[in-house]
Order: structure tokens, then C-alpha cells, then sequence
């Protein structure tokens, strides 16, 4: 899933960027395949391929590669640290148990629908 982040996120730039923005009806929107506003492309995407490139090419030194790695893992526990700060007890009150619960419902239908796959593509003996 996470390789194709990138790819798809650059298909949806290209696709989303096809139409003008000074039309207002979607209906009525048509494809300008001439002019590209490349402010709205999602240059990120770009780089994260970069990245993963220059990682499997083996030029950057193990030890480098094993900073870069802790960084990540402290900037991103800090990103969700961040969004968790924004949550408050009374927004959990307000929202109730349903969303709760349908989050406990899609974890099991992910970790049964998981092991049930495994089990099928193990059982195939490749």
C-alpha cells in the first residue's frame, strides 16, 4: 500500500488539474489537457520517490540510513502525539460510542480478513 501512495497521488494531481478552475459548475467542466497549474502538484509525492530511489541504490552509509530511520520514527510519534493533543474529552463525550464501535468493528473485519488471506495464499504452496 504505502509504494503506491506516491504513483497514485501524482495520477489524482494530473486528474484533478485537467479541468479550470474558473468554471463553477462540475457538471459542466471541460477537460483542458493545454494549461497545468503545477502550484496544485503534489511535488511531495515526487520526492518521496527520490527518496526511495536514492535508498535502494545502497549509496548512503548503513549507519546514516539508521539516524534517518529514528528521525522518522520520532517525527512521526510526535505528528501523532500533535493530533492527539487536538482531541479533547469533551469532543469524545459529544461524538458517543458509534464511532467507537465502528472502529472496533473495521479492526476485526482488517485482522480476520488478514489472517483469512494469509491462510489462503499460504495454503497454495508457491
Amino acid at each position: 500500500r504505502v509504494i503506491m501512495i506516491a504513483p497514485l497521488l501524482i495520477c489524482l494531481g494530473f486528474w484533478l488539474n485537467r479541468f479550470p478552475e474558473d468554471q463553477p459548475e462540475e457538471a459542466s467542466r471541460v477537460p483542458s489537457y493545454g494549461t497545468y497549474n503545477f502550484s496544485t502538484f503534489p511535488w511531495f509525492a515526487i520526492l518521496f520517490i527520490v527518496c526511495i530511489g536514492i535508498n535502494s541504490l545502497g549509496i548512503i552509509p548503513h549507519q546514516a540510513v539508521s539516524i534517518i530511520n529514528s528521525l522518522d520514527i520520532f517525527m512521526l510519534t510526535m505528528a501523532m502525539c500533535a493530533l492527539g493533543m487536538e482531541t479533547s474529552l469533551e469532543k469524545v463525550r459529544t461524538v458517543g460510542p458509534k464511532p467507537f464501535l465502528l472502529a472496533g468493528v473495521l479492526a476485526l473485519w482488517l485482522l480476520g480478513g488478514g489472517y483469512f488471506v494469509t491462510r489462503f495464499i499460504l495454503s497454495l504452496n508457491l
